[in-house]
């Protein structure tokens, strides 16, 4: 099957496509020696108003799709009670090893409607599919593929990326140049509580052969929304106030949320 019975193709101007998407950065590339996938790890506590009141690092958004295509996700890092490394997971326990890329990702779109048919994430992937390179995104509400250079969630990046679009770079250089676009973009736009720590980057090579490049974080995501609630309480996981008495607000905050998910024991 050809990409365009699932996915809108996308073809623009300035080889740029843009996901609104508060927060978390995640970009796909295409270079002359292969694909890479870049997520940031940097997770914002909001209170009821939206306001960051404190942050986490270190938290993955980059993980595999039975074991050979990088898929990275902006946005909540939750659906419901489970965080989304451990949906992969399970996802991945029941899914064929022989799956093809197109299947994969449709597959698992519908994996994710199935658990709730609100999705408030952007998902990023890219592998290659009849030996050409793809970068391709879903949500609950699109499905599109691309060819072009940049595939990123956040509208802002465009000016920090457009001048690489008709650079033929490699893999290694991309790598560090998104590194850097993704830390001077947080600082510049003042999204410093929202974007940053750690980011993790994944190259695929022909053949959809994978190298984690740098931070594969995906051991250090927690059980699940309680357990990471707990850690930040023991002070097991690091947690930086953004306001006055942020982390313990933030606390509260994730207390509030955690009722409503029905994944702490009742009182």
């Amino acid at each position: 099957m050809s990409y365009k019975v699932w996915f809108t193709i996308l073809s623009l101007s300035y080889a740029l496509d843009t996901l609104p998407q508060q927060g978390t950065i995640i970009i796909g590339a295409i270079a002359n020696d292969g694909i890479i996938i870049a997520a940031d790890s940097r997770a914002g506590i909001a209170g009821n108003n939206k306001e960051i009141l404190a942050y986490i690092d270190s938290l993955p958004k980059l993980t595999l799709l039975i074991n050979r295509y990088p898929i990275a996700f902006a946005g909540k890092g939750n659906l419901l009670d489970k965080f989304y490394i451990n949906i992969v997971k399970d996802f991945n326990k029941t899914e064929p090893k022989n799956k093809d890329v197109q299947s994969c990702f449709i597959d698992f779109r519908e994996y994710l409607l199935n658990i709730s048919p609100r999705i408030e994430n952007t998902f990023i992937g890219g592998a290659y599919y009849d030996s050409a390179p793809w970068l391709f995104s879903f949500s609950d509400s699109i499905k599109t593929a691309s060819q072009d250079m940049f595939y990123f969630n956040e509208p802002e990046l465009t000016p920090y990326l457009k001048k690489y679009t008709d650079s033929n770079i490699s893999c290694k250089k991309l790598a560090i140049i998104l590194d850097s676009v993704i830390h001077k973009y947080a600082m510049d736009a003042h999204k410093e509580a929202m974007i940053g720590g750690p980011v993790s980057i994944i190259k695929i090579s022909e053949g959809n052969k994978i190298e984690w490049m740098q931070n594969n974080l995906v051991h250090k995501q927690p059980k699940d929304y309680a357990t990471l609630l707990s850690m930040i309480k023991t002070k097991k996981i690091k947690t930086i106030p953004v306001v006055k008495d942020g982390v313990r607000k933030a606390i509260e905050a994730m207390e509030s949320k955690s009722k409503s998910l029905n994944v702490l024991s009742p009182p």
